[in-house]
């Protein structure tokens, strides 16, 4: 996480640990509180159960916190998304229709 912002000039050192604290403040209580409810877990049935199911979805916290948040990560995402899906991304009003009213066809 510390590498992908890497800022030039004097702040370069300060800047670094301005982001390596934040990746800590992030990372060290999603971490940190599952194992807390593991070490409880001899205490009561349900510690355990709250364990398994937050070690279970500690992958996606991690997604959402690190990558959903990161702006340049949702700009290539749209990016993305707009090469996959260019007509229902830009104009989602302007999709055809195959339905052909019969008055406008005229005669053939």
């Amino acid at each position: 996480m510390t590498n992908l912002l890497q800022p030039t000039g004097e702040d370069n050192h300060l800047q670094q640990i301005r982001i390596g604290i934040k990746a800590s403040v992030v990372m060290i209580p999603l971490l940190g509180v599952t194992w807390l409810f593991g070490l409880l877990s001899p205490v009561h049935k349900a510690f355990a159960y709250i364990f398994t199911i937050l070690n279970s979805a500690q992958g996606f916290l991690i997604f959402a916190l690190h990558c959903m948040r990161n702006t340049q990560i949702k700009e290539r995402f749209k990016r993305k998304m707009n090469i996959v899906f260019p007509s229902s991304i830009k104009n989602n009003c302007s999709r055809k229709s195959s339905w052909v009213n019969p008055s406008e066809v005229g005669d053939i």
